[in-house]
């Protein structure tokens, strides 16, 4: 069997960090889903393949029985057209040009078995290699579908999405949000296979003696917590206007992020703007086993995504939950499945900053509802310790369904 996985982020770095501890498969974080791959693979032939917005140059690397490639969008051929290439035209025949170089690694690696999470041209080239080798395909969903009053552009690429979502093998979702939007887009239930992630290594990690980041300096004893990529429309920048009159106001507030993304100049100019640099924290990227101790140290972890990012199952939701810290997210997507009002957080207004205003003072004002949404929080958490299925578990299911299904039948075994 040859089983090749396509994704999103830098699987390069990705499987660089698994394979330099392979005992320790994380159950969570950003490498979870590459280190869950190679466990599925067994030794058999592995390849991954991602897409990432960083500027950075392609990259390669091999480990073991799994190589990788990770693409930046934005190829060395067209970088030659400078400001032509960012531009709408460019930006489709990027995806053309990166999408052509999926499909011929995947037809020259000759997989059994394709794992995709992808969506417009390389999923779409990753869906034409598994017919092209005959080869079991299953789409892995993390992020919502597209609604009706997304741009046209979107609306298009989504219904030829959506066509080849429905003719997968089988499908994997990340949670119950995702498994309700792909039963509504059409997918029977019998192909559908749901798992999440559990979140006890996060609790028992967070006692260990590690190095955890002190974000309780300078007296801080209001700390509002972000945790997720550092990029506009997760809602960066809404959060900190919406904190910025009580960081300027009150000496023991602080708001704190753990992340990086392609705004963080951005995030760090604008805090020195507004001259906040006292009472925010940017710690970049935390490893993982530190992060419980992070989110320990915590107020409220805040969630505040906007309605135009294709939210699916927030890590960062589940993780403040876990610690026993409440959570303050829009009322939207998945955020509704997981923080239930007045329970164990807060819902505002999604995309409204001052209704987010309004709920982080509340809860920092409130020491009665900040016990009871604590409360509320530990016991949610505790049912998110574990899990019945995770990824790969869920992605060994798929493919065995994927084995009976009349479009592929056994050729690909």
């Amino acid at each position: 069997m040859r089983y090749a996985y396509l994704k999103t982020n830098h699987a390069v770095k990705e499987l660089e960090r698994v394979s330099a501890n392979p005992d320790n498969v994380p159950e969570g974080g950003p490498d979870a889903y590459v280190a869950h791959f190679v466990r599925l693979t067994a030794g058999n032939p592995g390849l991954v393949l991602s897409v990432h917005f960083q500027p950075e140059q392609d990259a390669y690397i091999r480990k073991g029985n799994v190589e990788a490639h990770s693409f930046y969008w934005c190829s060395r051929l067209l970088k030659r057209f400078g400001s032509i290439a960012e531009k709408p035209a460019g930006t489709i025949v990027r995806r053309l040009v990166v999408s052509m170089r999926i499909y011929w690694l995947l037809f020259r690696f000759r997989p059994t078995h394709i794992l995709c999470w992808a969506h417009s041209f390389p999923l779409w080239a990753a869906y034409l290699a598994a017919r092209s080798c005959r080869a079991r395909f299953v789409y892995s969903r993390h992020n919502r579908i597209f609604g009706g009053n997304d741009p046209l552009y979107l609306r298009l690429t989504n219904a030829i999405d959506r066509w080849i979502i429905r003719h997968a093998d089988a499908v994997v979702v990340h949670g119950p949000y995702l498994r309700d939007q792909l039963l509504q887009v059409g997918i029977s239930a019998d192909r559908l296979v749901e798992y999440n992630w559990g979140f006890r290594h996060l609790v028992e990690q967070s006692q260990g003696d590690h190095e955890v980041p002190d974000i309780n300096k300078n007296g801080a004893s209001r700390i509002v917590l972000y945790i997720g990529r550092i990029e506009e429309t997760k809602g960066i920048f809404d959060l900190l206007r919406a904190c910025a009159n009580r960081l300027s106001a009150d000496p023991h507030a602080k708001l704190v992020y753990v992340g990086d993304g392609t705004d963080l100049a951005r995030l760090r100019s604008l805090v020195s703007e507004l001259g906040l640099g006292r009472n925010v924290q940017l710690l970049g990227m935390v490893p993982h086993r530190l992060l419980g101790g992070v989110i320990r140290q915590s107020t409220i972890v805040v969630t505040p995504t906007q309605t135009s990012f294709p939210e699916g199952r927030c890590m960062a939701t589940m993780e403040g939950l876990i610690m026993g810290v409440p959570v303050v997210a829009p009322d939207w997507g998945p955020f509704p499945y997981l923080v239930k009002h007045e329970y164990n957080g807060l819902l505002y207004n999604a995309d409204s900053i001052a209704d987010l205003r309004f709920s982080i003072e509340r809860v920092l004002d409130d020491a009665s509802l900040r016990a009871r949404l604590r409360t509320g929080a530990r016991e949610s958490g505790a049912r998110l310790c574990d899990v019945e299925v995770n990824f790969s578990q869920a992605v060994k299911t798929a493919f065995d369904i994927a084995g009976t299904s009349p479009r592929v039948g056994n050729k690909a075994s």
